[in-house]
């Protein structure tokens, strides 16, 4: 294994790409070696205004759009024929899930065709296939007067919970969407999509010394670990639901009974009304506990990424671009997943999505991260594809209806 640091294309070894591709590969170092996890917002807005250049270069209005929370990472909006009505939507975030003090921060060479980095998949190596792509097909849309709207958030690693406001927008007034996150594991573009749900628990109960008064005291650490365990029991009498007991959090000192606890849970179904059954069933749980054991508990969250389901409308719009790709000789599959993205929140208003556009690569959110880099050229091809094919055919005609 080559371990020497990678930062630019003569660092790398044996690796022959095309010019349009070798340019987004540089385009690819170049942002994974800026640290953007989603609550490091001086990074995730470092990415953002590297990419406004690019696509400012290319004629699109941006501007870094607020969110209603001042503290969160904005939005990066590039709009191109601002006043068409046939719209095409492309989202990719900036952030990834590696903090500011993460161990990973370097670019390595595992091989010929494969690179080890933070967000070099997920999704840094989409926005540069995004941007190679949409520089292909400009001069076609500016002739058609197609509408693009380009959104880059920084907090889809979180959820999008500031963002979702500005994504439901265009979402509504494009006739189709695009979203880059990395291919699955399996080469499958994803289909279906889960309902995600992120809520957290808090115990609040009394300090005591834990010689003298123990008996004094109420201990939230206790009350928090009995709703894991029923959390585990839980999801169990379900048959397409998940719940992650995330994180436990709480206590201090070896001598003292913890007042205050928190207790993380993520959980999944694509059978959103079993979710939501499961989670009441925790909710009454929290609250069993909360009374036998005379603590305080509150709970916030809920589900922030709706369930992304099939619909005709959404099968024509795959089925396009299954086509598309077997002109490149490239067989496309679309297959269900647990995962969840921006794409959740787009098909819930209506608008078909393809929401794994960008790059082949693997191990996304763990210190093995890579990226394939011959899925770079094969991407960007791909992509110009599709927005010809949306240059040739209405958007109505590509989805259906608007």
């Amino acid at each position: 294994m080559n371990t020497t640091h990678i930062q630019t294309l003569s660092d790398l070894q044996a690796i022959d790409l095309p010019a349009q591709a070798a340019q987004a590969l540089a385009l690819t170092l170049s942002l994974a070696q800026i640290n953007s996890g989603s609550s490091h917002i001086a990074g995730v807005i470092a990415v953002q205004q590297q990419l406004q250049a690019r696509l400012e270069a290319l004629g699109l209005d941006c501007h870094l759009q607020k969110t209603a929370e001042p503290q969160a990472a904005p939005v990066l909006l590039a709009q191109l024929n601002p006043t068409a009505k046939q719209r095409l939507l492309l989202v990719g975030h900036a952030d990834t899930v590696f903090p500011a003090d993460s161990p990973f921060q370097s670019i390595t060479q595992l091989d010929e065709l494969r690179l080890r980095g933070p967000g070099l998949a997920d999704m840094k190596g989409g926005l540069a296939v995004m941007l190679a792509a949409l520089e292909n097909a400009l001069p076609h849309f500016q002739q058609q007067a197609m509408g693009v709207d380009v959104l880059i958030n920084g907090d889809e690693e979180t959820g999008s919970l500031h963002s979702r406001p500005l994504i439901e927008h265009y979402a509504r007034q494009a006739c189709a969407a695009l979203v880059y996150e990395p291919v699955m594991s399996s080469g499958a573009l994803a289909g279906a999509r889960a309902a995600s749900a992120n809520i957290s628990y808090h115990f609040t109960g009394l300090a005591a010394h834990a010689g003298r008064e123990f008996h004094a005291g109420r201990n939230a650490v206790n009350a928090a670990a009995q709703l894991a365990f029923a959390v585990d029991a839980i999801w169990r009498q379900y048959d397409d639901v998940t719940l992650n007991n995330a994180a436990l959090h709480g206590g201090d000192t070896f001598n003292t009974v913890p007042a205050e606890a928190v207790l993380r849970i993520n959980g999944r179904s694509r059978d959103q009304q079993q979710l939501e059954q499961a989670l009441q069933a925790v909710e009454h749980a929290a609250q069993a506990i909360a009374a036998e054991r005379a603590v305080q508990v509150q709970r916030q969250g809920g589900i922030h990424r709706p369930a992304k389901m099939s619909s005709s409308r959404q099968q024509y719009l795959e089925q396009c671009i299954t086509q598309i790709g077997a002109q490149q000789g490239l067989n496309l599959q679309f297959q269900d997943t647990n995962g969840v993205c921006d794409g959740n929140i787009i098909a819930h208003v209506g608008t078909p999505v393809v929401d794994t556009m960008g790059v082949r690569g693997g191990l996304i959110h763990t210190h093995d991260e890579f990226l394939e880099v011959d899925s770079i050229a094969e991407r960007i091809a791909l992509n110009t594809a599709v927005y010809h094919h949306f240059n040739t055919h209405t958007l109505q005609e590509v989805s259906l209806s608007c």
